[in-house]
């Protein structure tokens, strides 16, 4: 890592501990949120957390492991890529607007298609690089 610390103090906003690990975790995880909605995303990180208070696990992988926290207001988690999932994102901002007394959306309203703006994003670069001229600096063709 970035220091030779053994110990360093962070935040202490939740009631967490993170040991920190020479290994790189890197996987993709899917679980489910306490109430058995569907997650899903991506571990990057060389920690490993454990909360010293019980009953903080809102988010658990198919393994069992905790992947995600609640303490109060915040939310913490591992995953990456957890909020691309259109109704993940609906249903946790929707917990948000219930806790502020506002009435939740419930239905998707805007959907954000990964697929689609990399499509258009590669037609967009296709109508104005000579893609041929590219490849051959490349070596490719």
């Amino acid at each position: 890592m970035e220091s030779e610390a053994a110990e360093v103090r962070c935040l202490g906003l939740l009631p967490l501990e993170t040991v920190m690990r020479k290994e790189k975790t890197l996987r993709r995880t899917r679980g489910t949120r306490a109430d058995g909605a569907p997650v899903s995303g991506y571990e990057i990180h060389h920690g490993e957390t454990v909360a010293t208070a019980a009953g903080l696990g809102i988010m658990y992988a198919e393994d069992g492991r905790v992947i995600g926290y609640e303490y109060e207001r915040l939310f913490a988690t591992y995953l990456h890529g957890i909020f691309d999932d259109d109704r993940f994102r609906r249903n946790w901002l929707d917990e948000v607007r219930k806790r502020k007394g506002w009435a939740p959306k419930g239905a998707v309203t805007a959907v954000y298609g990964i697929e689609e703006a990399l499509t258009r994003l590669a037609a967009h670069v296709r109508s104005r690089v000579d893609i041929g001229k590219l490849y051959k600096e490349m070596g490719i063709r």
